[in-house]
């Protein structure tokens, strides 16, 4: 199943869409500062995109329902590793019918989408780094 197409803006001001990450690995996050179970899961997804910094591999952060002052907040002084973009109004979580938060989808690079986990998860694991490098592999890379 083809990804459905978005243009949301990064948190640094700029605008991002599906094409721009065109040809990688991506794994789409939705997420927001205010939700437990999203916090528990931010560092294992920081420690997955620095596993695959070198590769054509990309978490993307997507900000549901959410403000940049409170994102802002959540990251403190530290920029994650990967692009935050925000989904004020949760039209493109509803796309990808991400009924709640946390909701990831894994895509790849021809942007469709190979696998989705709602709920809490252990982003830097085993099972998902063999996932990814496989999608790599396979890919020819």
């Amino acid at each position: 199943m083809r990804a459905p197409p978005f243009r949301l803006p990064r948190l640094q001001g700029d605008a991002a869409s599906n094409a721009d990450f065109k040809g990688k690995i991506v794994l789409l996050s939705f997420w927001a500062s205010w939700c437990a179970s999203c916090k528990a899961d931010f560092p294992a997804l920081e420690r997955l995109q620095s596993m695959f910094d070198r590769e054509d591999f990309e978490v993307v952060g997507i900000a549901v329902f959410d403000t940049p002052g409170s994102i802002r907040r959540f990251l403190g002084l530290r920029p994650p590793p990967f692009p935050i973009l925000l989904d004020t109004d949760k039209k493109v979580a509803e796309q990808y019918r991400a009924a709640g938060v946390p909701v990831a989808y894994l895509l790849d690079r021809d942007g469709r989408i190979v696998a989705g986990k709602s709920g809490e998860h252990r982003w830097d694991d085993a099972p998902t780094i063999a996932v990814v490098r496989h999608l790599l592999a396979k890919s020819g890379m």
